[in-house]
């Protein structure tokens, strides 16, 4: 998709770039060892544009979400649940409440 979710305007020429999508893709479900360095401008705006829609949908926003690249694969429940134990267990460690 070309537009930006959250503006409704077009995205700039750049806007993903190899930073923001990493980013991106750490708040949704997708894997962390994904090589985002060697994806195509392309693919960087597809997985952006993917990560983004997901974010927004997960705000209870009307949003239409593409399907998933095929070059992002799915995170299994047992991943999901250990990175949501990882997070909690370094937030206990560093004594955040």
């Amino acid at each position: 998709m070309k537009t930006n979710p959250l503006t409704g305007r077009p995205y700039a020429s750049g806007y993903f770039t190899v930073d923001r999508v990493t980013n991106l893709l750490l708040l949704v479900d997708a894997p962390e060892d994904l090589n985002v360095k060697s994806w195509t401008p392309e693919q960087l705006h597809q997985a952006g544009d993917w990560a983004l829609r997901c974010h927004v949908r997960a705000s209870d926003n009307n949003n239409k979400v593409p399907t998933r690249p095929d070059f992002i694969p799915e995170v299994t429940s047992s991943e999901s649940v250990g990175r949501i134990a990882d997070t909690f267990k370094a937030l206990k460690e560093s004594g955040s409440k």
